[in-house]
C-alpha cells in the first residue's frame, strides 16, 4: 500500500516540479532551507497545483461516469426497441407511399396473421402509441400533447405494449 502511495505521490511531485518557475524555487529552498518566504511560496503553489489536480480528477471522473451512464442507457433503449423494430420490418408491409391513417383497418396494413392477432391483443390507447410513433414517426413528447400526458407515460405504455407484442409472439 505504501508503494503505491509513494508511486503516486512521486508522480504527482514531478509533475509539480517539471514547470520551470518551480524548478527555480524549489533549487532556491534546497539552497537556502531556513527561507520562510520561499518555503511558504513553494507550499502556496503546490496547494494551487494539487487543487487543480484534483478539479481535473473530479471533471474526468464525472465525464466518464456520464458517457458510461449514457451508453447504459442508449444500449437499454436499443435492446428495447431492437427485437420489436426487425420483426416489424420483416413482418409488416407498409407502403410508404401512401400516408397511414389511424382509421385504417389493420388487416390491410399488417401482412402477417400473427402479427395482426399479437397487436390486436393491445389496448386502443397502446396501439395508438405504437402507430403514431412506428409508424407516422410521432415523437413521444408529440404524442404526450395529442393524448395529454406526459412523455413518460408515453413510454412506460409503449414499452408495455412492445412487451406485450413480444410476450404473444414469442420474441426475446
Amino acid at each position: 500500500m505504501k508503494a503505491i502511495d509513494n508511486v503516486q505521490v512521486n508522480k504527482l511531485m514531478r509533475s509539480f516540479l517539471k514547470q520551470p518557475e518551480i524548478q527555480k524555487l524549489y533549487r532556491k529552498w534546497v539552497d537556502h532551507p531556513d527561507d520562510k518566504d520561499t518555503s511558504n511560496e513553494l507550499n502556496e503553489r503546490f496547494k494551487k497545483f494539487y487543487s487543480e489536480i484534483r478539479l481535473i480528477k473530479y471533471i474526468s471522473s464525472v465525464i466518464r461516469y456520464t458517457a458510461i451512464e449514457f451508453d447504459v442507457r442508449e444500449r437499454k433503449q436499443y435492446q428495447l426497441h431492437q427485437p420489436l423494430e426487425e420483426e416489424f420490418s420483416q413482418k409488416l408491409c407498409v407502403n410508404m407511399d401512401i400516408a397511414f391513417d389511424e382509421n385504417d383497418l389493420l388487416g390491410e396494413v399488417i401482412g402477417d396473421e400473427r402479427v395482426l392477432r399479437a397487436v390486436q391483443t393491445l389496448t386502443e390507447r397502446e396501439r395508438s402509441i405504437l402507430t403514431l410513433f412506428y409508424l407516422q414517426g410521432n415523437k413521444e413528447i408529440e404524442i404526450a400533447n395529442r393524448f395529454g400526458i406526459t412523455q413518460q407515460a408515453v413510454s412506460k405504455t409503449k414499452r408495455r405494449a412492445i412487451q406485450k407484442l413480444q410476450n404473444h409472439l414469442g420474441v426475446m
